[in-house]
């Protein structure tokens, strides 16, 4: 049977709560997709704490006080497991994704899955548990702004925009459903440089894009670009998730 939302949701929570041993002792030990799943994308986001401050010194790039803190518990969470990585891990237990979960891991790590049969089936899956957190997981490989246009998301937007806008809604639903939207608002580590930053994901959109051209972010600085363009195209995308995931 397809592993449904809320365990979707309870094992992914776990990416951002534990040590990046204790996920990958989990899944070594159960073989389970929804362990190994989790792994992979706990390994894909524990690359963001790779370098150290003094490398983003190095880089002109001045950390503030929280995001030094945000930094060194990264660091820590995400310290070497010891343990054999995702891709050297066997499945024993595919949880009813059978069809689909060698790509969906690969989905998971980050690189594009070059056959279109194969998203499409992945993308599928994904929306048959309901999870905004899965969604999450593999969107930037699967989820395209066409994919979505066929999936019911209504046309009207630009593309390239609306991709932009897809990504953003997906996270901050995800980190709204998990509760740590304030931890994933201190994941950008580099955000200065576009005055990108935000203490809580949550209200990227009201500080960041439903505001006058000047005080946007990139690409959302076209001044033919309405505040309220902008906050009918988001809730256009709001509605079209809503209806593949509930959350």
């Amino acid at each position: 049977m397809t592993v449904r939302g809320d365990a979707w949701r309870a094992a992914l929570k776990n990416t951002r709560r534990d040590s990046l041993q204790a996920i990958a002792q989990r899944a070594s030990l159960s073989g389970k997709f929804t362990d190994i799943a989790t792994l992979r994308v706990a390994e894909r986001e524990c690359q963001r704490f790779r370098m150290g401050p003094d490398v983003y010194a190095q880089s002109g790039i001045v950390l503030s006080p929280a995001q030094q803190e945000h930094l060194a518990a990264g660091r820590v969470r995400c310290a070497p497991a010891g343990t054999p990585p995702s891709s050297q891990i066997t499945l024993r237990d595919a949880e009813g994704m059978e069809a689909v979960a060698q790509p969906m891991l690969i989905a998971m790590s980050g690189a594009a899955l070059q056959d279109v049969e194969q998203k499409k089936q992945v993308l599928a899956a994904v929306f048959e548990t309901r999870s905004i957190e899965l969604l999450e997981a593999v969107s930037r490989s699967v989820l395209t702004p066409q994919a979505a246009y066929a999936a019911g998301l209504p046309q009207g937007g630009s593309p390239s925009l609306d991709g932009q806008l897809l990504d953003l809604a997906i996270r901050v639903r995800a980190c709204t459903a998990r509760g740590d939207c304030d931890v994933v608002g201190m994941d950008q580590l580099q955000c200065g440089q576009m005055n990108a930053c935000v203490s809580n994901l949550a209200d990227f959109p009201a500080q960041k894009l439903f505001v006058p051209p000047e005080q946007r972010v990139p690409p959302f600085r076209s001044s033919n670009l309405t505040a309220a363009e902008l906050l009918a195209r988001w809730n256009d995308i709001q509605a079209f998730l809503a209806s593949r995931t509930g959350s």
